[in-house]
């Protein structure tokens, strides 16, 4: 059994009514039309911050678009579920955290 990060639900979302929802990273773009996430629900901001920036990263790298059209475009035209999990996917496995060899945050050099 493996947790990888990319799948797993270890984030938290919350939505307009208040509600927390634990999900994977691909969660950000469910029922964005009818009930968005609206903020990471941490228990410290400092917390929230950081996993701003970490997804910001790893939708950086996910998608590597080359123009800030192109990045309009997808603002504009968010992925479905399904086409974001697919695009973490597509990432080498360094988010599986029960991988061989180095792992997410690790470096054996």
């Amino acid at each position: 059994m493996t947790y990888d990060l990319r799948t797993e639900p270890w984030l938290p979302f919350r939505r307009p009514s208040g509600e927390t929802q634990w999900g994977p990273p691909d969660l950000l773009v469910d029922a964005i039309d009818t009930n968005p996430i609206v903020a990471i629900a941490s228990p410290r901001p400092d917390f929230d911050g950081a996993l701003a920036e970490l997804l910001i990263g790893l939708l950086t790298t996910a998608y590597s678009l080359e123009s800030e059209s192109d990045w309009r475009a997808l603002w504009q035209n968010p992925p479905s579920r399904e086409q974001l999990c697919a695009a973490l996917m597509a990432l080498p496995p360094a988010f599986d955290l029960d991988g061989d060899g180095p792992r997410f945050l690790q470096d054996f050099s």
